[in-house]
């Protein structure tokens, strides 16, 4: 109770503080400076270089493909490494689209001290079966794709350095990001372009989904819990 009544007071004393400063002239334009020295400008020359890397990145996965013996020697290693079963005959194909997403796109991002670019690559639908969704095989799949997209990154020997990013998407480390730039998260004054990777919203019918639902099977005939941590997974990575 003792607990309970204190974070009340602390509550209250906030709100009171708030109260007496939304008509203060001062902290007002103390907030719009603050706002004005640090908020990013798309008119910039940054702004600029990081549309340029945008529409270079369209161009360049525009020709995405990866087939033969380096394709079946990576599903190889990912379905061992994810404990997943990549279906036969998957197809690695340009993305269906590529855009920037986030603060940047709405002219709203801080830019001190990193300019961090968020872009949404929306994978091919082919990429995926009717219950992909299953058995961390969309996890799988996901790697398998951006994997090839930083293969060609590479290959095309003129985008800044390639690194992966863990545990940012949601706390989860199944879905890694891609980096161009620092992999510094804090360095300073420096532009980094990261690359989340997406499938099609019509990719798998979300009822199924659901935290009530089992996407973990295994090869007992018993009734089947429910996982709703990895079905949040699947679910978070349409929306």
């Amino acid at each position: 109770v003792l607990f309970l009544f204190y974070n009340f007071n602390m509550y209250k004393d906030n709100i009171l503080i708030m109260d007496s400063l939304k008509n203060n002239s001062f902290f007002h334009s103390l907030v719009a400076e603050v706002i004005k020295e640090s908020r990013f400008k798309k008119t910039s020359k940054r702004a600029a270089e990081a549309e340029s890397l945008v529409k270079q990145l369209r161009k360049t996965l525009n020709k995405l493909s990866l087939e033969g013996k380096p394709l079946k020697a990576l599903v190889k290693q990912l379905s061992s490494e994810y404990g997943a079963k990549i279906e036969d005959g998957v197809i690695i194909s340009p993305p269906q689209s590529v855009f920037t997403v986030g603060t940047f796109s709405y002219g709203v991002m801080l830019a001190r001290p990193v300019v961090t670019v968020d872009v949404a690559i929306i994978m091919p639908e082919n990429l995926f079966r009717k219950k992909s969704f299953m058995n961390h095989r969309y996890h799988a799949l996901r790697a398998l794709y951006l994997t090839a997209v930083a293969r060609a990154i590479v290959a095309a020997g003129s985008f800044p350095p390639v690194s992966w990013e863990f545990a940012q998407e949601g706390l989860d480390v199944r879905r890694p990001v891609l980096v161009l730039g620092p992999s510094d998260p804090t360095a300073a004054n420096q532009l980094r372009i990261r690359l989340l990777a997406c499938p099609p919203l019509s990719t798998f019918p979300i009822q199924k989904l659901g935290p009530d639902r089992n996407c973990l099977r295994s090869h007992t005939k018993s009734s089947q819990p429910a996982t709703p941590a990895a079905a949040a997974s699947g679910a978070a990575a349409m929306a």
